[in-house]
């Protein structure tokens, strides 16, 4: 006869680690799921922080640009109101003709005018000749220059320009004679829509805003456009300015009410900041397309725990053989996770140069431009200037050499880009490395060793020879530079075959035959976070003064624009190898591209 007590106990001990493991089975993937989306919760704000550092340091270079070049227009202004004879007809017509053309070549001014110094109109880009009667004397602008001689342009509020009718603010400068009298004003009026569209542009994929302001509040310009003239002085953003130049926070928007992760900067030495914020909501989308596949799988792990909870009921050696099994699939599970999110890493760090890369080349076409403009003003000026003081003419030599090495600048931006123009041919790799040893050499110190590891029967390669060199000797001085008690340098070829595996996990290089061009250090190496940032521009661990952050951004743009891959390797204390991936010259299509290239320049 059966005992029912033993029969309970029976129940009793098979009942207790399947009642375990069905708690385990609805608990542990809530945990994962939740540990999982904290995380990229976490990881999205992150990004969003990173992405608008990174975006406010673009607006603010274009500021400067823009102030600088309004500030040049009137310096040059200033140059001809020294020879001006109000008197004369010609002279008053060739002004307004300078008037016009300055106009016409910069797309931010709306209207040039030049106010005597009772504030009568004494000369306008919009109308020739000037109405006297027109008076600016009650204008901020002109009070200000009126009361005091200001080192730089006085920046005045936005308003309705009574000449161009459109939304603009001033950009002054005041005219003073020899001895220090005023004689009136010239004043920029800067429209306000030349800004707000740049803005516009500026990071489509979030929902973004961007803030020109005062340092008293008032806003210069702002998108997405606001009828609100002036931010209050106990908001969020000017206790901020107040306290610093620069800064990095989250607010509540007191024009809009939105919360945003916002960064500023001051623009130069103007009274002026610029401000770059992404919505809470629009950062934390990518973080809401992962809460899906967190709880996908949260949901297929719980519904396999609930089926081996049931079996381990029934029997403890199926509950083994299940939870066995249960913890092979979420091992797959997990890793299938890691894969997706390294490749998803990879894809977003491609788009984000991608994008960085289309806004440098912008901005780099119109800072060109406008240089093109500054260079041009200052080569006649100083002609004009030949038999003129020399100190007036050193200082116009020293201004355009100036707008040289700024233009020298956009030229890196536009290689960082891959918008340079590149004059590709075949290149023998191994003697291109060879001639350039004894460069190399010379560039740099006595305790730098230099050595050469070239690889027999080296593929050609179809490549821009002058821009290789120039990429080569950039590396060298790098590495010289990460090695300031000595070391050596490598500099070495090698034909290399990218596997189909090494292309499925670099979305950026398809498989093929390609010449390795590397260079290799011993010097302080990288740590991971700084390895993740050196091709993005202008990111610098050098000294102010010491370093443009271009430098390997450049070497990206050449190489991606040549077709290849750049790769880094590094480690704190044991050095940096970066290594670029040339395509093998194909002799049937390089040569159809060579032939269209003299074509394809010429329309560039």
């Amino acid at each position: 006869m059966s005992n029912p007590a033993s029969g309970r106990s029976r129940l009793h001990d098979t009942l207790q680690p399947g009642t375990a493991l069905l708690a385990a089975a609805i608990l542990l993937p809530a945990v994962l799921f939740a540990l999982a989306s904290w995380q990229s919760y976490a990881d999205a704000l992150h990004d969003a922080e990173v992405r608008v550092e990174r975006t406010v340091g673009i607006l603010h270079e274009h500021a400067v640009k823009v102030f600088e070049t309004n500030r040049l227009v009137i310096d040059q202004v200033g140059e001809r109101l020294r020879v001006m004879d109000w008197a004369r007809e010609e002279d008053r017509a060739a002004l307004h003709q300078l008037q016009l053309r300055l106009q016409d070549q910069l797309d931010q001014v709306a209207t040039i005018t030049i106010v005597d110094a009772q504030g009568r109109m004494r000369a306008s880009g919009r109308t020739y000749p000037a109405d006297p009667n027109v008076s600016f004397a009650k204008r901020d602008w002109f009070q200000a220059l009126k009361e005091a001689n200001l080192p730089l342009p006085y920046i005045s509020r936005a308003h309705t320009g009574p000449q161009s009718g459109k939304q603009v603010f001033n950009v002054a400068g005041g005219i003073r004679d020899r001895q220090g009298a005023f004689q009136g004003v010239t004043a920029v009026s800067v429209d306000r829509s030349y800004f707000e569209d740049f803005y516009r542009s500026v990071d489509p994929e979030f929902d973004h805003n961007v803030i020109l302001v005062r340092e008293d509040g008032q806003i210069l310009a702002r998108e997405p456009s606001t009828s609100v003239a002036a931010l209050t002085m106990s908001g969020a953003m000017m206790q901020r300015i107040r306290s610093s130049p620069s800064g990095s926070f989250r607010l509540l928007s007191q024009i809009d009410g939105v919360e945003r992760i916002f960064s500023y900067r001051k623009v130069g030495g103007y009274p002026v900041f610029v401000g770059f914020g992404i919505s809470v909501p629009s950062a934390l989308a990518p973080w809401r397309r992962n809460l899906l596949d967190f709880g996908i799988v949260a949901i297929l792990a719980s519904l396999a725990l609930l089926a081996v909870s049931n079996l381990a009921i029934r029997q403890t050696r199926r509950e083994q053989l299940a939870r066995k099994q249960w913890q092979n699939t979420a091992d797959a599970l997990q890793e299938e996770a890691r894969e997706r999110e390294r490749i998803g890493e990879q894809l977003r760090q491609a788009q984000k140069m991608e994008s960085v890369g289309r806004l440098t080349g912008g901005i780099a076409h119109d800072f060109n431009n406008l240089l093109s403009i500054v260079v041009g003003n200052l080569d006649l000026l100083r002609q004009r200037m030949a038999d003129g003081d020399e100190r007036h003419v050193r200082l116009v030599s020293n201004a355009i050499d100036g707008a040289r090495r700024a233009s020298a600048l956009t030229h890196r931006l536009l290689a960082f880009s891959r918008q340079q123009p590149l004059d590709p041919a075949p290149v023998d790799a191994n003697k291109l490395m060879s001639d350039m040893c004894d460069l190399v050499r010379r560039t740099l110190s006595e305790n730098i060793a230099v050595e050469t590891v070239l690889a027999d029967g080296l593929w050609p390669i179809f490549a821009d020879a002058n821009q290789l060199e120039s990429i080569i000797l950039n590396l060298a001085v790098n590495a010289r530079d990460a090695m300031p008690d000595g070391g050596r340098i490598t500099m070495e070829t090698a034909n290399a075959h990218l596997e189909e595996a090494y292309a499925a996990l670099h979305p950026d290089v398809g498989a093929g035959e390609y010449v390795l061009i590397a260079v290799s250090d011993t010097g302080t190496g990288m740590t991971p976070d700084i390895k993740e940032k050196v091709f993005e521009p202008f990111f610098t661990t050098k000294p102010v003064g010491k370093g443009t952050g271009l430098g390997l951004s450049q070497v990206h743009g050449f190489v991606k624009q040549s077709g290849g891959h750049v790769s880094i390797r590094s480690e704190v204390g044991q050095g940096t190898t970066i290594a670029m991936y040339l395509p093998r010259l194909d002799t049937s299509r390089d040569a159809a591209q060579a032939c269209a290239h003299p074509m394809a320049q010429e329309q560039n």
